[in-house]
């Protein structure tokens, strides 16, 4: 007897696992037939996997309703047709062919993606075409320039002057501003019920060495909840507040925003696009002092990495979804990297090759299918772009690196969100490393300025992550780490228990008091 249920126990295993085998095989690659276009196809077949199949784990459902997002997206960026694209580039080159199009589509220069098997083109289509293409952009119609205003914030002699105090005094963290900042955020509530709780994660300070001394000055609705220390290396001020539309302050908000309370925040004329009965609003404002960092770096100081350590091993061999070892991205690195040995030396020719060969443009993201992998192939990308293939490289190299993010925030305005990266050198331990920025300075003749967004960093930026861990509390819908499609908090988070909203943000800065 004990040997028939043994074999019954052998053979119900064996039925069990050719079930698994036979349901992982049947499963849909919904990726690649997003990515060949079959949008609506996927689409309804997504939809109906969420509703029928009751096997579903947590985590497959997530990445379903991720790949419903990645269409929607994916809708909403590639809206132009053939005919409309051609239109608006004939405005800019009026002897533009058929032809001409046909060839920038070839060399990617020109984006577009299948939908339904038509071709839809990218919303920045244009602009991005003259970024990547010389022979487009001589033949673009130029506009008679007008006379430059003089600049308000010179970046090149910030950048000097943090060089030169740092030298002078010895120290590393030196120009420190008192920086204010105030996030006010309308979520669309067009499809909340009444008596629902709406999540919201905003964005916060990270306190560390380079901002300290951050105070809230003001926070709506007012919460207790800050996680910007320690562990929490995606800064936030977790807030719940209730849809109640009969109660949502709409006049206060229209005369917060047209009239704000300090002299510094900019007035919103026309704040009734996020105020009305489809949004709820939150409001976040702060002050800290930023410092800028620079330090002198001798290769021969850098010490061995102790690679038994287990933060060695999770910021060099950790994958993720965009952070992968890909096999175009091992032949890269070994283009960049050749027959160099040190850690140091290493990092600094892959920051050198991304600075000089890939330019800046508007990306889709819901169209890459892995950032690090796809920058490299099509040698095109924004600032978070940048820092995965950065970090991506640093990591096959076996140097400890990491994503950093937040806002540029400069005094007198022009403040973006942005994203960049850090490297971990002993015995400095974790240095900003920033591709972007760094692309305007790598031909400058001063080797300090060519060099500086390497390992250094200016005073006015507002950081709001170190790597992208999860938020606290946790969240039910869609990513831990935030909304920004690069895994960033720079935009923050909400969400209410039917799903994720998305952000509508207002941001106001001074760079001193």
């Amino acid at each position: 007897m004990k040997g028939v249920r043994e074999m019954r126990k052998l053979l119900t295993a064996i039925c069990v696992m050719l079930c698994l085998t036979s349901y992982a095989q049947s499963r849909i690659d919904y990726s690649e037939m997003i990515g060949s276009g079959q949008l609506s196809e996927a689409k309804i077949k997504i939809k109906y996997e969420l509703v029928n199949n009751d096997t579903l784990s947590q985590y497959e459902v997530l990445q379903l309703k991720k790949q419903l997002g990645r269409i929607h997206v994916i809708l909403d960026e590639y809206t132009y047709t053939y005919d409309e694209m051609f239109d608006e580039l004939k405005k800019e080159i009026p002897n533009l062919t058929s032809e001409d199009i046909r060839n920038w589509e070839a060399d990617t220069s020109l984006e577009y993606h299948w939908v339904d098997g038509k071709k839809r083109y990218y919303w920045a289509f244009s602009y991005n075409l003259f970024k990547l293409n010389t022979e487009a952009k001589k033949r673009q119609i130029q506009e008679e320039k007008k006379p430059k205003r003089k600049k308000k914030y010179d970046h090149i002699q910030h950048k000097l002057a943090v060089i030169e105090e740092a030298e002078k005094t010895g120290e590393v963290y030196v120009l420190p501003k008192r920086i204010k900042v105030c996030m006010t955020f309308g979520e669309n509530i067009k499809n909340v019920p009444d008596g629902t709780i709406v999540r919201g994660w905003l964005p916060f300070p990270r306190e560390t060495k380079k901002q300290r001394d951050i105070q809230i000055t003001s926070m709506h609705p007012r919460s207790d909840l800050i996680f910007n220390k320690g562990k929490y290396l995606n800064a936030s001020a977790y807030v719940e507040k209730k849809v109640q539309r009969s109660e949502l302050e709409n006049a206060y908000w229209i005369k917060n925003l047209t009239h704000p309370p300090e002299v510094w925040r900019a007035s919103r004329d026309r704040a009734e696009r996020f105020v009305n009965n489809d949004y709820l609003m939150f409001q976040v404002a702060f002050e800290y002092t930023a410092y800028g960092v620079y330090r002198h770096i001798d290769e021969t100081d850098i010490l061995p990495y102790d690679t038994t350590l287990a933060d060695y091993q999770r910021y060099t061999r950790e994958e993720r979804p965009h952070l992968a070892f890909t096999a175009s991205l091992k032949a890269l690195s070994e283009e960049i990297v050749g027959e160099e040995r040190h850690p140091y030396l290493k990092a600094k020719k892959i920051y050198a090759w991304i600075c000089k060969n890939v330019p800046w443009t508007s990306p889709e993201y819901s169209a890459l299918r892995c950032l690090s992998d796809d920058v490299a192939r099509l040698q095109r990308g924004d600032c978070g772009i940048k820092a995965f293939l950065f970090v991506s490289l640093c990591r096959l190299n076996g140097i400890p690196a990491r994503l950093q993010g937040g806002w540029m925030v400069r005094p007198f305005g022009g403040h973006t969100q942005h994203g960049w990266a850090q490297m971990y050198m002993e015995p400095y331990g974790w240095m900003t490393v920033d591709p972007d920025a760094g692309s305007h300075l790598i031909d400058h003749e001063n080797e300090q300025l060519k060099y500086f967004h390497f390992g250094n960093c200016d005073t006015y930026r507002l950081i709001i992550y170190d790597d992208t861990l999860p938020l606290f509390p946790l969240k039910i819908h869609g990513s831990q780490v935030g909304t920004g499609r690069t895994g960033g908090m720079q935009l923050g988070a909400f969400e209410w228990t039917g799903g994720g909203l998305e952000n509508g943000i207002i941001i106001d800065s001074s760079a001193e008091e």
